[in-house]
């Protein structure tokens, strides 16, 4: 049998499966916290959401072309997903916590000249949705290809796939609206996924022997476990900054 057609193994498809409901989550509570920022950014609920989301879908179907079109071997896919879940954290901080700190920041300093920065506003906003809307889309044909490589693949694993995701979209949605967002606060509703994806990554790591073949994701994920400390530990002067924008 082939390298690149080794099955999938029951316990590893069991993995795959979980992993990719918790990046789901994580992707539609990030994409709901930049509509939320975005609404209080233009001033338009339904026209941020709007607008941001069709952005965000269109941005997801580029993804799947690029995954289309490159060639990823069957044993590195593991890797290119673990990457793109790195990346995704990357967008979420410090690229939508950057975002309302420049918005603020805008805000205070051109708020007595009357100078307009609304395209500032608007090639923020849609280059952070594009590249999260590309990292989102990357992941199920990252995992289509997987399951054509294994010689035990089927339309029930695809399907499992495809339910996973969606679920992870749906758990996302509700837990954001109901509890994340209504007792964190927004930054924390940008923190908290990073957190649980972060011990995911490092469990998906150690149950695919992937330390000793992928210290590159290990140093990765160290780099932005200490991220995410300095980000915990900083967000009272973070809070104070913007206030005093506000003022």
């Amino acid at each position: 049998m082939e390298q690149n057609t080794l099955p999938i193994k029951s316990m590893e498809y069991k993995y795959l499966i979980a992993f990719n409901c918790c990046t789901a989550f994580v992707c539609m509570n990030l994409q709901l916290s930049l509509s939320t920022c975005l609404s209080y950014i233009f001033s338009s609920s339904i026209y941020a959401y709007s607008l941001f989301t069709g952005i965000y879908l269109m941005a997801m179907g580029g993804g799947a072309i690029i995954v289309h079109k490159i060639n990823v071997d069957r044993n590195n896919i593991i890797k290119v997903v673990l990457l793109n879940a790195f990346f995704i954290m990357l967008i979420a901080n410090p690229g939508i916590t950057g975002v309302i700190y420049l918005n603020e920041y805008f805000d205070h300093q051109f708020r007595f000249t009357g100078e307009e920065y609304l395209t500032t506003k608007y090639v923020l906003s849609i280059t952070l949705t594009i590249l999260l809307g590309v990292a989102s889309g990357i992941e199920l044909p990252l995992f289509s290809k997987l399951f054509k490589y294994s010689s035990e693949g089927s339309s029930k694993d695809l399907i499992g796939i495809l339910v996973s995701d969606y679920l992870g979209a749906f758990i996302g949605t509700i837990l954001f609206a109901f509890i994340i967002y209504p007792y964190s606060g927004i930054i924390d509703s940008v923190l908290i996924p990073q957190t649980i994806l972060i011990i995911v990554m490092l469990f998906m790591m150690f149950k695919f022997s992937l330390f000793k073949s992928f210290k590159i994701m290990l140093f990765l994920i160290s780099f932005k476990i200490t991220l995410q400390i300095i980000s915990y530990s900083q967000l009272d002067t973070f809070y104070q900054v913007l206030d005093g924008f506000s003022l």
